[in-house]
């Protein structure tokens, strides 16, 4: 029917898929670049305040371990990364065998699941730290001019603490104000 398709030239142990050259996520080089830096500002500043505090004695002690989460965070991130990296540039796509291709769609299926998997945990974990970062802030909230907490400390420790639950709380804001008028929509039109 095709003249010019040779048959045995495609079938050939000589044709191999091209092979693709993947590239990292933007996001994680971005998330490395601010978040890494801040685990370092976070841990060393906490370890210089750790008996300076006494207002707040575990405030220091919070903003190491939230370095600490940081760095830990951004470890995993690269790791699981850079496995699908691997994987994605050792292993081509396969585009004869179905059998082959569908190993090979599960694998790195696999690979992408544990990356997707891991951002609810960095989310969560922040959140979790902001939390408990605001409740340690409830005593020092108002700064007197005798305390020996270092301003540092806690202007940092609150503009973390801001940075991160504000959107949640606009974010949940916006949900609510989204489930009212879906309310308002079904109980007029249903």
């Amino acid at each position: 029917m095709y003249p010019d398709l040779e048959i045995e030239s495609v079938e050939s142990a000589d044709f191999y898929p091209v092979r693709t050259n993947p590239k990292l996520p933007i996001f994680t080089i971005v998330a490395t670049i601010i978040f890494l830096p801040l685990s370092a500002f976070f841990i060393i500043l906490g370890s210089f305040t750790l008996g300076t505090c006494s207002m707040e004695h575990y405030l220091p002690i919070w903003m190491i371990f939230l370095g600490t989460f940081l760095a830990i965070d951004r470890t995993f991130a690269w790791i699981f990364e850079l496995n699908l990296y691997k994987f994605m540039k050792d292993n081509t796509k396969p585009v004869e065998e179905l059998e082959v291709l569908n190993e090979w769609e599960f694998k790195k299926s696999g690979l992408e699941l544990r990356v997707s998997n891991y951002t609810p945990v960095t989310v969560c974990g922040l959140l979790f730290f902001a939390l408990i970062g605001t409740y340690f802030l409830q005593s020092v909230w108002y700064i007197p001019e005798s305390g020996d907490c270092n301003d540092l400390l806690i202007l940092t420790s609150m503009i973390f603490c801001s940075i991160i639950l504000l959107p949640c709380f606009l974010g949940l804001i916006l949900l609510f104000i989204s489930w009212i008028f879906l309310w308002l929509l079904s109980c007029f039109f249903a």
